[in-house]
């Protein structure tokens, strides 16, 4: 019978989906991929330096060993060389008998000539013949003719006791030298080169133990290291990479939900803080553009609303001026309505002026190019500005780029900004004061020319920048229409530049035009 709390075939449970999802969503971070991945190449390196490290110890270990085994069955021969030349075969055996009881001592024995054992430590082996094939003496007799002289590594060899332990086993040819068959010429001819052979086992039962102590310690400490150092990799990661990644994304979606006001503090000048330099200054220049293509959008519909506007005024507008001009010529001196009649020509003069402006800045055209010398419309603006009577008190400082290329623009249309500017800027000094006009060449990815206005006059509050440029706004009051910088930026937006105003209330205003200088030829 089917079990009815079974999951359905084909159905994950939830419990594996969401750890799935929490994998699928770690492994999305970058800095989870760098973490991930600086740890696979730590325990890989790691391993191999405890691989290497294991390798090495062990083989010093044992190469410590087998010297130290060769030094002893030296010391073996020689303790017993007076006794042999004696032929006191009792004390050479007492000799070796003590030393084989030795700690470490798993076997020492003595071979003749012909692979008979004549001494060990193992009673009962004594008398017997060994296998001259056999791992100890193929390394003599294995060419059929005796070796004369054996290399450290042909005299020892490696292995596996009974008793499951591993044992070193090192020969050492005892040879019939001079003094030898001198003195026991009857026993050993002079002939004969090797009397015998003295093959000494130590037990590596101890030196396994501390290789395997020594392995362990290499490994654990090898594993704390890669914990250790991935701990200190994740913080790395996270400070300087995890945390200012998060907060481009972040700024990303706020800049896509529309908050250009937002601006991601840099903290460092790597990679990733030059990223973040760029975020910004995208920022800005988005929020530039977007304010340009809202004014431009703004000022084509007033413009078109200001057409429609103005020629329904400007009919009333006459007919009320003239009628009120022949009311004011026939009234007497004396009459108490001649004042009135005088403020209704005065307010209907400033409507028309109004309305003019309106029809002025409706009909605001691209003009008529030409190459253009920026410093010339400049130098120009200012001479019919500097006599007036608004002009008196204020010095006008120049500081033109003799090198200037031409410009492709409408030249009465650039000094009707410049001479609006200019006006603009004497009226915020009514005591007096200093306008700076400054024109440069700027050499970057977009070439274009600068021309800055700077004045020292009372200012615009930081509240109204935004708003100076939009149609009817004025800080005039009842002086001005509201319309001047408005037709300027028209008119620098269509030649393709660009107006940026900076100002600090009490200390002045500084205009600063970038008209584009096109592909020189």
């Amino acid at each position: 019978m089917d079990n009815p709390k079974s999951e359905p075939e084909g159905k994950q449970p939830k419990k594996a989906v969401t750890t799935k999802r929490i994998f699928a969503t770690l492994f999305r971070s970058l800095g989870t991929k760098l973490i991930v991945a600086l740890s696979l190449v730590l325990i890989l390196f790691m391993g191999l330096f405890a691989f290497v490290m294991v390798k090495v110890q062990r083989e010093q270990l044992i190469g410590e060993v087998v010297r130290s085994a060769d030094r002893f069955s030296d010391t073996i021969k020689k303790s017993t060389r007076n006794y042999m030349l004696e032929g006191d075969s009792s004390k050479i055996y007492k000799v070796i008998e003590d030393v084989g009881r030795q700690e470490d001592i798993d076997r020492i024995r003595i071979f003749n000539n012909d692979g008979m054992i004549m001494f060990s430590t193992h009673f009962d082996e004594k008398g017997k013949l060994v296998d001259k094939k056999a791992e100890a003496c193929y390394v003599c007799h294995g060419a059929e003719e005796l070796l004369k002289q054996l290399d450290m590594p042909q005299r020892s060899r490696i292995f596996n006791s009974s008793s499951g332990y591993r044992v070193l086993g090192i020969i050492n040819p005892i040879y019939n030298d001079e003094e030898c068959y001198t003195r026991c010429h009857e026993v050993h001819p002079r002939e004969q080169k090797v009397l015998g052979v003295l093959d000494i086992d130590i037990s590596l039962a101890r030196v396994d133990t501390e290789i395997a102590t020594n392995r362990w310690h290499i490994v654990v400490f090898s594993i704390v290291a890669i914990i250790l150092i991935a701990f200190i990799v994740a913080l790395f990661v996270r400070k300087f990479v995890h945390n200012p990644v998060q907060e481009l994304v972040l700024g990303t979606q706020r800049i896509a939900q529309g908050d250009l006001e937002h601006e991601i503090i840099i903290h460092s000048r790597d990679e990733i803080g030059k990223l973040a330099r760029a975020f910004n200054w995208m920022t800005k220049g988005l929020k530039e553009t977007q304010f340009q293509l809202f004014q431009k959008e703004k000022l084509a519909a007033l413009g078109m609303l200001a057409a429609q506007v103005a020629h329904e005024i400007n009919n009333p507008l006459t007919t009320v001026l003239t009628n009120t001009c022949l009311l004011l010529e026939k009234a007497e001196g004396s009459d108490p309505r001649r004042e009135d009649y005088q403020e209704i020509v005065t307010e209907t003069e400033r409507c028309r002026d109004i309305v003019k402006g309106l029809l002025d800045f409706a009909r605001q055209s691209r003009g008529e190019k030409s190459p253009v010398n920026l410093n010339k419309v400049l130098t120009k603006s200012i001479s019919l500005l500097e006599n007036q009577a608004a002009f008196r008190d204020i010095q006008i400082k120049r500081d033109f780029q003799d090198t200037l290329p031409l410009i492709m623009a409408d030249a009465n249309q650039l000094q009707q900004v410049f001479m609006n500017m200019l006006l603009n800027s004497a009226e915020a000094m009514p005591d007096g004061g200093e306008i700076s006009v400054v024109s440069a060449r700027i050499n970057g990815e977009n070439k274009s020319i600068a021309v800055s206005l700077r004045d020292s006059g009372y200012g615009i509050p930081a509240d109204k920048i935004q708003s100076i440029f939009e149609p009817f706004f004025t800080t005039k009051g009842r002086q001005g229409s509201g319309l001047g910088l408005a037709v300027c930026y028209g008119i620098i937006s269509r030649h393709g530049g660009t107006i940026d105003v900076e100002s600090e209330v009490g200390k002045g205003t500084v205009f600063t035009i970038k008209l584009p200088i096109g592909e020189e030829k």
